[in-house]
């Protein structure tokens, strides 16, 4: 009896450590995983903070003009850049009409008023070499698109 149990113990000695191994592997995988989320989701956390003052650099500014324009955001090391376009939407409003109980009144609105202001604005940024990107799109009014005066 003696002779036939000379190498189980080695046998069971290597089950044991190739199940522990593929347990470490699955625990290492599992925390490296966790660690690239975490860096994603503050990556889009830092994303949506830059997106925040994109918009509101561009809802400061006193007229909007049509155009690309791109930066790179130094606050963040550099990390996170910018594109965002202004362009002129043309709106189909009803064509402005007489008041039927007023006649110097006109319902509707201008034509020349009959657009919005589309801006969309991208911010783009990369993690391990691999490329991100976050998007936002708004729409304003017709009063804060620049028109410069036409010479008469």
């Amino acid at each position: 009896m003696k002779h036939r149990s000379r190498g189980y113990i080695l046998i069971e000695a290597t089950v044991a450590m190739v199940i522990l191994s593929m347990g470490a592997v699955t625990v290492h995988s599992v925390l490296r995983q966790g660690v690239l989320t975490r860096g994603q989701a503050q990556d889009y956390t830092s994303a949506q903070f830059v997106m925040d003052e994109l918009i509101a650099k561009i809802e400061l500014l006193p007229a909007l003009e049509t155009g690309t324009k791109e930066g790179v955001f130094d606050e963040y090391g550099g990390r996170f850049s910018y594109r965002y376009t202004i362009r002129k939407v043309n709106v189909p409003f009803p064509k402005p009409i007489p008041h039927p109980t007023q006649k110097n009144r006109i319902v509707g609105i201008p034509e020349s008023k009959s657009f919005l202001v589309h801006v969309h604005a991208d911010v783009f940024w990369s993690r391990g070499g691999v490329p991100f990107q976050a998007s936002r799109e708004t729409l304003y009014g017709p009063g804060r698109y620049f028109q410069p005066v036409e010479d008469e």
